[in-house]
């Protein structure tokens, strides 16, 4: 933000905003300027019935499915304690119970594993 002011050759106060449409960035956007700007796009490229919001969705389900431990996923949502992710997104934890009861099937057997995700 001070090098696109110092471009602009003018200082920015402590007070400014870090998002605004001032080159001073002295006024916030609208609240819900990125709302708006999200629903226009969506519409030309024809999307319908879709919230920038489902976007916060479609990234916690994707990485929690993808096996991604939940404290993480909670900490990419700003979320202080996993128990509000797992509250909000347990549904999409359903898969991962199962691949848990496949892995503990195969160790029972004595069948050796498969090799573990990455991201757990």
């Amino acid at each position: 933000m001070q090098a696109n002011a110092a471009a602009c050759r003018i200082t920015l106060a402590d007070t400014a905003f870090l998002f605004s449409n001032t080159v001073d960035d002295s006024e916030p956007w609208y609240r819900d300027s990125v709302s708006r700007s999200f629903q226009r796009l969506c519409k030309q490229e024809g999307l319908t019935g879709v919230r920038l919001h489902d976007l916060r969705h479609f990234v916690a389900s994707q990485l929690l499915s993808a096996g991604v431990d939940v404290r993480t996923v909670a900490g990419r949502l700003g979320h202080r304690n996993a128990a509000t992710t797992l509250n909000v997104y347990a549904h999409f934890l359903v898969q991962s119970d199962r691949s848990a009861a496949d892995v503990m099937g195969r160790l029972i057997a004595g069948e050796p594993d498969e090799p573990t995700n990455p991201h757990r």
